[in-house]
């Protein structure tokens, strides 16, 4: 157990470092472009993937060609399409607002799953959704936001975020 725990703050800690370290490089004289902030990122976590599966069980490297064209949406809209306009909204506005707009996520997944009837929406699962989003932005200074959003950096945001929500989901 203490395991599965160590590795969840292994995970959210490089997940948040990641943006700070993006909008340093969008931001500095190195004129990084955001597909290869994000490429290097999915680069990144296949390698630990391969690695961890290449010790631990290599069988679950092999995959049958049915499941592989599921697989295809999954890292092409999923993975590349979340991690790119993700750092393309994050190139124009800040990581807070950014990140707060995908990960609204989850809300998407509920109503998702509440609308094709798998799972039911009740009082208390609303409250929490709508405190979710609150504390999210409470938590990212979303309110201390001053001037004006780029629409192209903020669509690539909502964008982002269909794309993650369509990732939990698939």
């Amino acid at each position: 157990m203490f395991l599965g725990y160590s590795l969840i703050l292994v995970a959210a800690s490089f997940w948040g470092l990641s943006a700070v370290v993006a909008k340093v490089l969008f931001r500095g004289n190195y004129s990084v472009d955001p597909l290869l902030i994000s490429q290097a990122r999915v680069t990144f976590g296949w390698l630990i993937l391969l690695v961890w599966l290449l010790v631990r069980d290599r069988s679950r490297l092999r995959i049958s060609l049915r499941d592989f064209w599921r697989f295809v949406p999954h890292g092409v809209i999923g993975f590349a399409g979340a991690n790119f306009l993700l750092y393309y909204a994050v190139e124009g506005m800040t990581v807070a607002i950014a990140d707060l707009i995908q990960c609204s996520a989850p809300v998407l997944v509920a109503l998702w799953m509440w609308l094709r009837g798998f799972e039911p929406m009740d009082r208390p699962k609303t409250i929490a959704l709508v405190l979710a989003i609150a504390g999210c932005a409470l938590a990212l200074g979303a309110f201390e936001q001053t001037g004006s959003l780029p629409p192209i950096r903020v669509a690539s945001a909502v964008i982002s975020l269909l794309c993650y929500a369509f990732l939990i989901v698939w």
